[in-house]
């Protein structure tokens, strides 16, 4: 470690290196655990609240009629997790035990005194206390007028609240967490405000779930702004939220005062000039939009100016996921980490659907509904703005040609029929969470022909999240058995390798990542109406060796038709037809489908904790000191 202290200081800084050495030392010493003191609910007096029962809401025929159904299995125990698996867990179920595994956390230790991997994956037990059932409830409840589901609320809200006294166990270990579960809450309330359900004894203990969640978010918020990701901009809008929701109080004044000021920070270093988020992914782009969403309709429920520069940042990372958006299906590339995050989970045909959130971002900003975009996907905008998102007068919003995002790293090539995302990080401003440089996301028709192979698990046994943030499983070229960087712990990897773009028009980029192993690796993406053509050219500055083309196609009935031993390689799926072609020698083709045991090839991971199956084709091949191989992806 100490011999990476030189690559830390320069890339993370003086001062996050200082703060989480003191960090450490305050929880290796229990001052974490003086500041953030456990005790009961009733361990306090509670302020007066002002909350806010004026709630934007749809009209019941807006709102799909299967979310009744699911609340009513909600009813009977079970449960949908990251947006996708449903589980029966009983009713109540066990807040501190992980769904997938089995293993169950302590109810009685102080959050800071828990390890953050010790009960398996700690996301699979902070789900459930993440209250995403609580949207479904509600949305259920303004669909059908069921009175069972504000009750089912409560009770599991009681039980809740009777299992994880304030700062004990694990489910009060993360501030980000707390501030989900505050706005799951709130939403809810909003709704149930007037049912016979919602008696004086349950709101009183609404008010002080509430303010406890403000005091364990200030508490530890320098660690959040540390991380310098959407764990800071989360927590700030929770303060915010709460500072609204107890105005009349020094402390409700400092929170909304400290939410706000630290909100601005953190947005002018996290959301960059064109619109991408520090973060590298899609998933966390979402959740820093359904944060300030929050944000902006929570002041306007209370009557307050939005500010100028929240409204600017949300209108940008707004513009950048309409770019990467698939108008037709609401698909865009998932790149980067995924941990299921949904903050608003409202709305959409899937949770990989991101229509909702621009038809929502629209509605709050006043931005034109980009053409093709549709606004029957605006039951989230139903529920956080008075005004519908506009769609008069629309242009095509994204013309054919390149987009190129340079401070986020991306670009979108689009010629009908076909779209292009690529990876082309010049710089990181932010560390990266992916060895995903130059790769590929490629549609046909609005349907994916190639994949990113997203994240699965940050603690999955056989380590195979891990495995999926590695370079070789991208569509890039790389060292079958060496990589171009090393990961030195769970959420580091050093270096971090960046990308030339030599040219725009082809696109063309070059990295220099795999300098050391001994070649260079230029990647040329020309697309045209008929087809895509990329062309992978391999400089060798030593001795030439064995290098291997990957591409993770998404359908699994690919087949090679000929050439297996040539440098003239044909493959077909459906309507579709692959043609590669190479001057070097190709000593291996594999086309491999899964998920299988202990390989992470032919599969990839759209939802947390989910494996499907896709197709790899693996070419490794031997060339001369120059090589060039060429992938035609084109129609039959």
């Amino acid at each position: 470690m100490i011999k990476l202290l030189p690559f830390i200081l320069k890339h993370l800084g003086y001062r996050w290196v200082f703060y989480r050495v003191w960090y450490a030392l305050q929880r290796k010493f229990g001052w974490l655990r003086c500041r953030n003191r456990a005790r009961s609910w009733d361990g306090v007096d509670v302020p007066a609240w002002d909350f806010p029962v004026r709630v934007c809401k749809p009209e019941p025929e807006a709102i799909a009629a299967s979310v009744v159904a699911e609340a009513e299995r909600i009813c009977n125990g079970w449960f949908r997790l990251f947006s996708h698996h449903e589980k029966e867990l009983g009713f109540p179920p066990e807040w501190h035990s992980n769904a997938y595994s089995g293993e169950h956390a302590p109810l009685d230790r102080h959050w800071s005194d828990l390890p953050d991997f010790g009960f398996g994956d700690i996301k699979n037990i902070w789900e459930l206390s993440r209250f995403p059932w609580a949207f479904t409830l509600a949305r259920a409840y303004v669909k059908s007028g069921k009175e069972n589901f504000v009750e089912a609320f409560w009770v599991l809200f009681e039980d809740w609240m009777d299992k994880n006294p304030p700062n004990c166990g694990v489910n009060w270990k993360c501030g980000q967490e707390a501030a989900f579960r505050m706005m799951a809450v709130v939403f809810a309330i909003r709704v149930f405000w007037e049912s016979p359900a919602t008696t004086p004894r349950m709101l009183e203990k609404a008010r002080r779930f509430l303010w406890f969640t403000g005091e364990r978010i200030e508490g530890n918020l320098g660690y959040a702004l540390s991380q310098k990701n959407n764990h800071g901009v989360s927590e700030c809008a929770g303060l915010v939220t709460l500072g609204l929701i107890f105005p009349g109080t020094n402390v409700g004044h400092r929170w909304l005062k400290k939410g706000l000021d630290h909100l601005k920070k953190q947005l002018d270093e996290l959301v960059y000039p064109d619109g991408a988020f520090s973060q590298h992914s899609l998933i966390y782009h979402r959740v820093l939009l359904h944060d300030l969403y929050w944000c902006i309709a929570c002041l306007n429920m209370h009557q307050i100016d939005v500010p100028d520069w929240l409204m600017d940042k949300t209108r940008r990372a707004l513009k950048f996921l309409i770019a990467l958006t698939d108008e037709k299906n609401g698909a865009a590339p998932l790149y980067g980490a995924n941990d299921g995050a949904c903050v608003l989970p409202i709305g959409g045909d899937d949770f990989l659907d991101m229509r909702p959130t621009i038809v929502a971002g629209c509605a709050l900003t006043g931005q034109v509904l980009p053409a093709g975009i549709d606004g029957g996907a605006g039951e989230l905008a139903s529920w956080l703005s008075e005004a519908p998102a506009k769609a008069d007068g629309v242009q095509d919003r994204a013309p054919a040609g390149l987009h190129l995002f340079r401070f986020g790293g991306c670009a979108i090539l689009r010629k009908d029929p076909w779209r292009v995302f690529a990876r082309t990080p010049e710089r990181f401003i932010h560390r990266p969470g992916h060895m995903d440089f130059m790769h590929m996301d490629l549609w046909f028709k609005g349907r994916a022909i190639t994949r990113d192979p997203g994240s699965f698990s940050y603690n999955s046994p056989k380590n195979r999240g891990s495995k999926l943030k590695q370079a070789g499983v991208h569509n890039v070229v790389h060292h079958p058995s060496q990589g171009p960087a090393r990961q030195v712990s769970r959420f580091l990897t050093i270096p971090w390798p960046v990308v030339q773009v030599v040219s725009e028009e082809p696109l063309t980029l070059r990295t220099h990542a795999y300098g050391k192993l001994g070649f260079i690796w230029q990647r040329r993406i020309e697309v045209t109406a008929s087809g895509v053509c990329v062309e992978d050219h391999i400089s060798y500055q030593q001795s030439p060796f064995p290098l291997r083309l990957h591409w993770l196609l998404a359908a699994t009935d690919w087949t090679l038709d000929s050439g297996e031993t040539t440098g003239n390689l044909a493959f077909s799926a459906n309507e579709l037809a692959l043609i590669c072609t190479t001057d070097a020698k190709v000593h291996e083709v594999a086309l491999v489908s899964g998920p299988k045991v202990d390989i992470i090839h032919g599969c990839w991971s759209p939802y947390y904790n989910s494996l499907e199956p896709a197709c790899s084709l693996m070419i490794d091949f031997l060339g001369a000191s120059e090589t060039s191989i060429t992938s035609y992806f084109h129609s039959k």
